[in-house]
């Protein structure tokens, strides 16, 4: 990164304690510091690039509250890949490792062109990780906040491709939980797939319970009443309420309930108020199936993701 402060990692741009500072790093290179984690990472080291596995670390891609991921090299198949791992420090609470094995069997069961799902899963020295496919691209929140709303045909084809996705994930018996535009990934090639299934549940769990005392989990804006009330469980329809509210954003530029401010005014326009609409953003036929997806009952909306993908293709054939 370029034009940071001497006190933010030049790799990550995550702070760095005054007291971590390497002068003669800086002294030597000419270069900003580098935080605990990409100190250790650097190629440049005298050790060399430092491995998890079979992964040779060449970067970090990025950092969360529970882990890094990395650009990494497979020495076994030649591949790049982005190596999603978990922080080993003795503080992270249980819930949020039960939350990263869960991703990890549940990646491992998917495998469909609109999902990036694993390569490998596995663990060395007690750091736990997710191998998954090297892809450039933008996520949708992005794209929209840079370019504006997206011309309502070509929302309702990546629509459709997501459903399909969808689909997929919700025969094998995962719910994603947390679809939304920065959840979705416009690749080089034009195609747009899902990432990220931490939230995701398997509807034939049995023992994990994620969402202790009811938690609410997901993203307010794009979240259906059910999954708002802390449901012990939710179903693909969940899934579509998302996918509804993920549409109307990239054919408006606005979030759902964008005039609510306060969480708690959120959740209860959600809960009350009917869908939004679209307005002159599209024709009126796209306005209809956007409100049958976000219904307030999981009864009233599509049955299933390929239901409400058939209504989309059907939308853009003009039918």
């Amino acid at each position: 990164m370029t034009g940071l402060p001497a006190s933010y990692c030049r790799h990550c741009g995550a702070p760095v304690d005054t007291e971590q500072l390497e002068t003669v790093d800086v002294a030597q290179t000419g270069r900003g510091p580098l935080c605990l984690v990409c100190r250790d990472l650097e190629p440049e080291s005298a050790a060399g690039p430092r491995r998890i596995g079979a992964y040779e670390i060449r970067g970090v891609l990025g950092k969360g509250a529970v882990g890094v991921v990395y650009d990494a090299f497979d020495t076994r198949s030649g591949q790049r890949v982005a190596l999603k791992t978990l922080s080993d420090e003795a503080g992270l609470a249980a819930i949020q490792r039960q939350r990263f094995v869960r991703e990890s069997a549940i990646l491992t069961r998917l495998d469909h062109p609109g999902i990036v799902s694993a390569i490998d899963v596995g663990e060395d020295d007690g750091v736990a990780w997710i191998a998954m496919p090297r892809l450039e691209g933008e996520d949708l929140e992005a794209l929209v906040y840079r370019d504006g709303a997206v011309p309502w045909p070509r929302a309702v084809r990546w629509g459709f491709k997501i459903s399909q996705a969808l689909h997929h994930a919700h025969r094998r018996k995962v719910v994603h939980r947390d679809v939304k535009p920065s959840n979705l990934l416009l690749d080089r090639e034009g195609r747009v797939r899902i990432l990220d299934f931490g939230l995701a549940a398997a509807l034939d769990a049995s023992g994990i319970r994620l969402t202790a005392t009811h938690a609410t989990l997901g993203t307010p804006h794009f979240m259906p009443p059910e999954q708002i009330g802390g449901a012990r469980r939710v179903d693909g329809r969940a899934d579509v309420y998302s996918l509804g509210a993920t549409i109307f954003f990239l054919v408006t530029g606005e979030i759902p309930w964008s005039g609510a401010r306060r969480l708690t005014e959120i959740f209860r326009k959600i809960q009350e108020a009917p869908p939004p609409a679209i307005g002159d953003a599209g024709p009126p036929a796209l306005d209809e199936v956007l409100r049958r997806a976000m219904a307030k009952s999981p009864d009233d909306r599509f049955e299933t993701a390929r239901e409400f993908g058939n209504a989309l293709a059907d939308l853009e054939a003009g039918r």
